[in-house]
């Protein structure tokens, strides 16, 4: 199910599986003329093909790999001669065909492997200009992108909440915390994120984020640093396991949290 929404010059388009259209189930793509920029999951492709068949688009960019991001992009290619492009770590995982658990699936659907193209520094489309942001912490391959001139500040997943209880395995919290400030001192005016819609006060967003991250990863260490076990931190710090993580199979959970601000240190994972 899709559903579109106009800001300026910049159409939203969210994409889910489910009419409640609820995070973290619903995923957005941005069309800006002739950009898209990710192209949603497998599951919408037939509904996102049917609303931009009047559109001008010609050049796409995916900002990470994941399958709820690139699910469109081969009918782009195939069917409109769309020429898309990624960080070049991404290029890699996008013209694979990924490994999904059954909730990924069920949720998204897989995704046709596609090729892709090295993103450059800059975007440039119908005379708009978009520097290309790296971000890793969420996936190493993630970008943002950031068009100065009207302070647009396309995030990916870079950003997903201010208070996050949940991460996946592969993320870097500390990363995330360094990307944010990054993404903050741009300045941006509005932020198009993902999972989240709009965010109409980026500034104070990103900062109530970061200084949360920040004094959660401090909380972490500092019970690891007096011989906690990973799983007793959990227990402490965010109480009994996130629903999410039964849901998701383990692929997002509090624990993972713990065990991402600690993985600097060696034997994080021996105890």
């Amino acid at each position: 199910m899709i559903k579109d929404t106009r800001h300026g010059q910049v159409l939203r388009i969210q994409m889910s599986r489910y009419p409640d259209f609820k995070a973290p189930r619903v995923v957005s793509a941005y069309v800006i003329n002739e950009l898209i920029i990710d192209t949603g999951p497998a599951c919408t492709v037939d509904e996102l093909a049917d609303l931009l068949k009047d559109t001008d688009i010609r050049l796409g960019v995916n900002t990470h790999h994941h399958e709820d991001h690139v699910g469109a992009n081969k009918f782009f290619q195939d069917k409109r001669g769309v020429e898309i492009f990624a960080h070049p770590v991404a290029v890699d995982r996008i013209r694979e065909r990924p490994v999904l658990s059954a909730p990924q699936e069920d949720v998204w659907g897989y995704p046709i492997p596609s090729e892709v193209k090295p993103v450059p520094d800059f975007v440039q489309a119908s005379g708009l200009h978009f520097q290309v942001i790296y971000t890793p912490g969420h996936e190493k391959g993630h970008i943002c992108l950031f068009e100065r001139e009207n302070g647009w500040l396309f995030s990916g997943d870079a950003y997903i909440t201010s208070r996050p209880v949940v991460c996946r395995n592969v993320e870097d919290q500390w990363q995330m915390v360094e990307d944010l400030k990054r993404m903050r001192d741009l300045q941006p005016a509005v932020m198009f994120t993902g999972p989240a819609g709009l965010v109409l006060d980026p500034d104070m967003r990103l900062t109530s984020t970061i200084d949360y991250l920040e004094d959660l990863g401090a909380e972490i260490t500092r019970l690891y640093n007096k011989g906690m076990e990973i799983p007793q931190i959990r227990q402490t710090v965010f109480g009994d396991e996130s629903p999410f993580a039964a849901l998701t199979l383990g692929h997002f959970s509090s624990l993972n949290m713990v065990k991402s601000f600690l993985r600097q240190s060696a034997d994080s994972d021996e105890r």
